[in-house]
C-alpha cells in the first residue's frame, strides 16, 4: 500500500471518528434526577445540555443554571478545550467520591469536596449502585450545592 493510500485512510479514520463522537455525544445523567440546589441561582442543570458523562474517573462537560454553563472539565467547556489556560476537571474515585473543580464564569470555583473557612467538611459522590448523586458542594461566592433532595439540610426538595 502506498504511503498516500495510508495517509488517506488514517485521515478518513480520524474524520469519521470525531464526526461520530461530536454528533452522537449525549449525557449518561439520568433525565428526571438531573438538577442541584443552591438557594441563591436556584437549579443546576446536569441533563438539558446535553452532553455531561459520568465515567469511572471523572465529570465531563457542562451543566446550565441561571448564572450560566458550569464546565466540569477543562477539555469539554462551552469554550472548547481550555485546559492551556485553566486545568481543571472533576475527578471520581472508584467508591464514587468526587473531588476537584468545576468553573463558571459568573461565580468562579464550584468545590466537590474539601473544608471550608469555617471547618465544615463537604463532599460530593456517586452511588456506584444506582448512579445517585448526594451531597454537598462549594462555592466562595454563592454558597452550597446540594446534589439530592433527601441529604441532610436540603429542605427535601421535589
Amino acid at each position: 500500500m502506498s504511503k498516500i493510500k495510508i495517509i488517506l485512510v488514517i485521515f478518513l479514520l480520524s474524520t469519521f471518528y470525531f464526526l461520530f463522537s461530536t454528533v452522537f455525544a449525549a449525557t449518561n445523567i439520568d433525565s428526571t434526577y438531573r438538577y442541584a440546589w443552591n438557594d441563591l441561582i436556584g437549579w443546576v442543570d446536569f441533563n438539558t445540555t446535553n452532553n455531561v458523562n459520568v465515567s469511572s474517573t471523572q465529570l465531563t462537560g457542562y451543566a446550565s443554571s441561571s448564572m450560566g454553563f458550569i464546565a466540569l472539565d477543562c477539555v469539554t467547556s462551552p469554550s472548547g478545550n481550555i485546559c492551556g489556560t485553566n486545568d481543571f476537571k472533576v475527578l471520581k474515585d472508584g467508591s464514587g467520591n468526587l473531588s476537584g473543580y468545576a468553573w463558571n464564569d459568573n461565580i468562579g470555583w464550584l468545590s466537590f469536596s474539601g473544608t471550608t473557612t469555617e471547618s465544615q467538611v463537604y463532599g460530593v459522590s456517586v452511588s456506584p449502585s444506582n448512579g445517585d448523586f448526594s451531597g454537598w458542594a462549594w462555592n466562595d461566592n454563592v454558597g452550597w450545592f446540594s446534589f439530592n433532595c433527601n441529604d441532610s439540610g436540603a429542605g427535601g426538595c421535589s
